[in-house]
């Protein structure tokens, strides 16, 4: 495969990623646009695939549209965190202190039991 082909598939990849985070929010690209402080005509070139975003409208397309900037650059099996558990810390970030701090122990606690699941086998 040449480099131009897979550079042409990585383009499609991030507006592909562009408009699955837009549309999962139910947002039209004017809404999403407004909401990131993206140009329309900007997010739209970036949602079909016919410009590639940089480092600054990426970062504010993913805040904007409440993903993480691997969401946006990578395929689902690319991404460090998995998009639902990248949601789920998001929800617990929303939580107040104490109520972190016991989930914090309850994931542990999981761990800690998967752990010695594992070399009991």
């Amino acid at each position: 495969m040449d480099t131009e082909h897979m550079q042409s598939q990585t383009d499609m990849s991030v507006a592909n990623n562009i408009r699955k985070a837009r549309e999962n929010k139910g947002l039209t690209v004017e809404e999403a646009a407004s909401i990131c402080g993206v140009p329309v005509g900007s997010y739209r070139k970036y949602e079909n695939g016919q410009s590639q975003p940089t480092a600054v409208p990426i970062r504010a397309i993913a805040k904007g549209l409440g993903v993480s900037t691997d969401e946006i650059l990578m395929e689902p099996d690319e991404r460090s965190i998995k998009a639902e558990l990248s949601r789920l810390f998001g929800a617990i970030a929303e939580l107040d202190e104490q109520q972190q701090a016991e989930v914090k122990r309850a994931i542990k606690g999981l761990i800690m039991v998967f752990q010695q699941e594992e070399l009991s086998e």
